[in-house]
C-alpha cells in the first residue's frame, strides 16, 4: 500500500462526491458513460453493433466470447481462448467493445493538443488465473496492428503471477508483477505520444484524474527505457482511433476468466495551462 493516501480504505485523490452527487472533474468533458449496472440483460455475441446511452458502440469478434453482454448488474466479459482469439502481432481476433474517438468529440482536429482519458470500473479485481489471459483498457487505430498504433493497459496472467499489463502493437509489450488488487483502470491518450496509465483500488466515480501512476505506453515501470514517442497515434479528425475494452482468454485453449465491469468513462481533457 506504500504511496498511496488512504481514508477508511478510499484514496484521497478519488473523494469526489458531495451530499451523494458525484461531481465531475475540473477542466474534463465527460464524452461516455456507460453504466453496466442499470442495463438490461442482453446477449452481444452475435451483434456488430449495440446502441448504449445514445452512442453506436462497436462489438469486435462477440463470437470469439462465451459470454458477452450486461446481465442487469455488470457487464460479462467473458473470452474464449487464444485458439478462437487474440490480441497479439497481427491478430486482432479478441472480443472488445469500442467506439471511434471521432464519434464522440466532433470537435476533435489535428495537430490539437486535446487529451482523453478512459476509465473502466470492474466489480472485482480482473483476476485472469491462466496462462496470459489478458483484460485491457484504452486505444487502438484501424489503420495498423504494428508497434505504435496501440496504448492497452491492464491486466495479465504469467509465469504464474498477476501482472499488470502494458501493450504497444504487434509484440512490444511490458508487465510488472501486480502487488494490489485494482479495481479502477485509466489510460490517458496524449498528443505527445507519452500514454499514462494509473489505476485505483477502489470504484472511483466521476473523475478523469483518479488512481496512482503506474506507468506509461510503451513502458512498464522495470523497464524505463521503452518511454517513448507513439505518433501513429497522435490524433487527427480523419483518424481511425478507437477508445474501449479488450478481452483474451487462456493461451491455446478455448476458454478464459470471466470479467466483471461495471462502468466504462471518456473524457476530453482540457490543456492544462
Amino acid at each position: 500500500m506504500s504511496g498511496y493516501s488512504v481514508i477508511n480504505g478510499v484514496e484521497m485523490a478519488n473523494i469526489k462526491t458531495i451530499a451523494g452527487v458525484d461531481a465531475p472533474s475540473a477542466g474534463a468533458t465527460l464524452l461516455a458513460d456507460l453504466d453496466f449496472t442499470t442495463m438490461t440483460s442482453a446477449s452481444w455475441r452475435g451483434e456488430d453493433t449495440v446502441s448504449l446511452s445514445g452512442q453506436t458502440w462497436t462489438i469486435g469478434n462477440g463470437d470469439n466470447s462465451n459470454q458477452f453482454g450486461p446481465n442487469g448488474s455488470e457487464l460479462i466479459f467473458h473470452p474464449k481462448g487464444t485458439a478462437a482469439g487474440d490480441w497479439w502481432q497481427n491478430s486482432r481476433t479478441g472480443p472488445y467493445l469500442s467506439i471511434k474517438l471521432s464519434d464522440l468529440d466532433s470537435d476533435l482536429q489535428a495537430g490539437g493538443d486535446a487529451q482523453y482519458a478512459v476509465q473502466v470500473v470492474c466489480k472485482n479485481y480482473p483476476s485472469g488465473a491462466a496462462s496470459n489471459c489478458r483484460f485491457m483498457v484504452g486505444y487502438w487505430s484501424d489503420d495498423s496492428p504494428a508497434r505504435g498504433y496501440t496504448a492497452l493497459f491492464g491486466n495479465q496472467y504469467f509465469s504464474g503471477q498477476e501482472h499488470e499489463y502494458y501493450f504497444g502493437g504487434y509484440s512490444t509489450e511490458d508487465r510488472t508483477t501486480e502487488d494490489v488488487n485494482h479495481r479502477t483502470f485509466y489510460c490517458h491518450l496524449n498528443p505527445s505520444g507519452f500514454h499514462e496509465c494509473f489505476a485505483s483500488l477502489s470504484k472511483d466515480g466521476n473523475n478523469p484524474h483518479g488512481g496512482t501512476s503506474r506507468g506509461t505506453i510503451f513502458c512498464g515501470t522495470t523497464n524505463p527505457n521503452s518511454l517513448g514517442d507513439q505518433p501513429a497515434l497522435r490524433l487527427t479528425a480523419s483518424a481511425p482511433v478507437n477508445v474501449g475494452i479488450v478481452a483474451v482468454g487462456d493461451h491455446l485453449a478455448n476458454t478464459g476468466p470471466v470479467y466483471e465491469i461495471e462502468r466504462l468513462r471518456v473524457w476530453k481533457l482540457n490543456p492544462e495551462l
